[in-house]
């Protein structure tokens, strides 16, 4: 498409291709390519993509002209006041982005460490996240997510290095003080984007189900992620279809809070379920046992 369906010309054959020759140019660069063309074929598939997409007159640089050279956020430039509403409403988010963090932070060392994550590396990761949006809201940012996106480049190329980390950081840091970088980097067409981030989100949704088939598939396990998944999307999808038609059936704080996405509801079901039905030795991981057998001893 075009990013949006509402865009002129959405669905348009140019669009198509640009998508596809960008995921091909992916997918041949990661299982074909060596060294930097295989580590970075994401990067390079998206150059390709935006090349192309410039000569189908695609690319829109007008942003880039118009925006400035430096600009530097003016701490509490809203003021700080205290709504109880809005309060609310703000820790609901931030609550939903925690729980799509631990998912991210756990899949990233899925993907890149072969190894769930143990406790003291979700807690920092958590509260260093907690930091991060303390900073961002005296900046006038909103509540930030981790952005699964990432999550699927690290288990696509491996590559967990700190360095590589911080000068990814540092460039995002570079292009928040530089408007003329970050609005070039908004000028990269949406099937460009999609063409690219196709197999990411591919890798994603293996881990996942990576992460769900290393426990035993017995009954009260896959009930509790079937039944989960299900309500999630489930809701999300009628109270989509509701707006649609028109209908309210519920507080718009509610709706914003259980019914804009899948993540929350899905998330305090597998809770409540993993709670609530006993779990026996047989819905435990192997692995876990052998450790409470050796701990016993």
């Amino acid at each position: 498409g075009a990013g949006s369906v509402t865009a002129p010309g959405w669905g348009a054959w140019q669009y198509w291709l640009v998508g596809i020759i960008t995921l091909l140019v992916n997918v041949g660069f990661n299982h074909f390519g060596k060294g930097i063309t295989k580590l970075a074929s994401v990067l390079f598939a998206m150059v390709v993509g935006y090349i192309i997409a410039f000569f189908f007159d695609m690319v829109d640089l007008s942003p880039v002209r118009e925006a400035g050279w430096l600009s530097v956020a003016a701490p509490l430039h809203f003021g700080i006041k205290f709504e109880p509403s809005a309060i609310i409403s703000f820790v609901i988010i931030f609550m939903v982005t925690c729980i799509e963090g631990i998912g991210d932070m756990s899949s990233t060392t899925i993907g890149g460490m072969d190894r769930n994550p143990t406790d003291d590396e979700l807690r920092g990761g958590i509260v260093g996240f907690g930091v991060a949006n303390v900073i961002g809201a005296f900046i006038g940012c909103l509540p930030t997510a981790t952005f699964s996106q990432n999550v699927g480049i690290v288990s696509v190329n491996k590559v967990i290095n700190r360095r590589v980390f911080f000068g990814a950081g540092l460039i995002i840091l570079v292009a928040g003080f530089m408007p003329k970088i970050s609005s070039l980097l908004t000028t990269i067409p949406a099937p460009v984007v999609g063409g690219a981030t196709l197999s990411v989100f591919a890798a994603i949704t293996m881990n996942g189900i990576r992460m769900i088939t290393e426990q035993p598939l017995t009954v009260r396990n896959t009930s509790i992620v079937g039944i989960a998944i299900a309500i999630g999307f489930g809701f999300t999808t009628i109270v989509t279809t509701a707006e649609q038609a028109g209908v309210t059936f519920m507080p718009e704080a509610l709706k914003n809070a259980i019914g804009v996405s899948p993540v929350v509801l899905a998330a305090i079901t597998s809770i409540l379920m993993n709670v609530i039905i006993p779990e026996t030795e047989a819905d435990k991981k192997q692995e876990s046992i052998i450790e409470e057998v050796l701990e016993d001893k």
